[in-house]
């Protein structure tokens, strides 16, 4: 009978599995989690309970316990005309929202990617909106958009364009995007920005291999560098409350 001897373990393979699972013993791993135990209790566990409670229907004022009634609230839902004309709504107002944020963002990271005096004024001062909670932004515009004492109406009476914004379907939906765009196209421009400034020095030049590239030749590879900044900030920027 013949045996075999044993093949020692490879090292490379040895080094791959512990740098794969280096990460659970990393003190900045430890770090994340009580942010992640958070974040999963204010947003996981409320939406999994609302699930749980779209299967039944439950009446504070009569019924103490929720009675379990099956796919009956789906069915009225999917049913409903009402629904499927606010998924409208909310398809053109975040469309809306997302195109101009990013067309503003883009431009105005381009504009502030240089040399300027008050540079670090001007770029507090876009922040601003971005700072303010959505509760106290939402109350800011609502007082400024009223017919008959906001601010916006006034100065706009001079010129006769003065109107009920909230209250009329034809400018409710561009108004709330208007409301929208002022308060997180900051975040847009400062991501744009981030990727702009962590440029190499001379990465423009070292990828056309000239010493005075053509301006389409600047825009091109400054373009294939925000790539990933603008997929990114794609998929950050509806992350949150706009739906």
């Amino acid at each position: 009978m013949v045996q075999t001897k044993k093949q020692p373990p490879n090292q490379t393979d040895t080094a791959r599995r512990s740098k794969r699972f280096r990460w659970l013993t990393s003190t900045y791993t430890w770090y994340l989690v009580p942010p992640v135990v958070i974040l999963l209790f204010i947003n996981v566990v409320p939406l999994l309970y609302t699930i749980y409670l779209s299967f039944h229907q439950w009446v504070l004022y009569r019924q103490k316990t929720p009675e379990f009634i099956g796919l009956e609230n789906w069915v009225t839902m999917l049913t409903s005309e009402r629904f499927w004309h606010s998924l409208w709504v909310e398809f053109l107002f975040v469309a809306g929202a997302v195109f101009l944020e990013f067309v503003l963002g883009f431009a105005i990271a381009l504009f502030l990617n240089r040399e300027m005096r008050a540079r670090d004024l001007v770029r507090s001062l876009y922040l601003f909106p971005m700072v303010l909670p959505p509760i106290v932004a939402a109350f800011l515009w609502r007082f400024m958009l009223q017919a008959d004492i906001g601010v916006i109406n006034y100065v706009l009476r001079f010129v006769g364009l003065d109107r009920a914004w909230l209250a009329s379907s034809a400018t409710a939906l561009p108004t709330l995007i208007v409301v929208d765009v002022w308060q997180f196209t900051p975040f847009v421009i400062l991501l744009l920005l981030a990727g702009l400034e962590n440029r190499p020095g001379r990465s423009i030049l070292a990828a056309v291999g000239q010493q005075y590239p053509s301006h389409a030749q600047r825009r091109q590879t400054r373009a294939s560098h925000l790539s990933g900044c603008n997929r990114a900030g794609a998929r950050l920027l509806r992350h949150r409350s706009a739906l």
